[in-house]
């Protein structure tokens, strides 16, 4: 299992989906490439722009020690979009 928790800091009272990859390298620029989907979370930023999520996929990492994500907005918002890719964080796990 893989057990994923952070902060999404963005557009206050705004419902997003987080996708977490797994990626064998990171890239240059120390993003992820989305290489292996571990799945998504929804989360609500409140009234700050913020929103914690903890998430444990049941996923192995699979030669892939870093760990990306992404944020959608919900497609019912205004603003629309996918963000880029997070910069990776290596796993403590496998």
């Amino acid at each position: 299992t893989v057990q994923v928790a952070g902060t999404l800091n963005s557009i206050p009272n705004t419902s997003f989906t987080v996708q977490v990859f797994a990626d064998q390298f990171c890239n240059p620029y120390k993003y992820g490439e989305g290489e292996q989907l571990l799945g998504s979370i929804p989360v609500k930023t409140d009234a700050g722009g913020s929103a914690d999520f903890d998430q444990t996929f049941q996923q192995t990492l699979k030669n892939a020690p870093y760990i990306s994500t992404t944020a959608t907005t919900a497609p019912t918002t205004t603003y629309g979009g996918t963000s880029e890719f997070s910069k990776c964080v290596k796993s403590t796990g496998s």
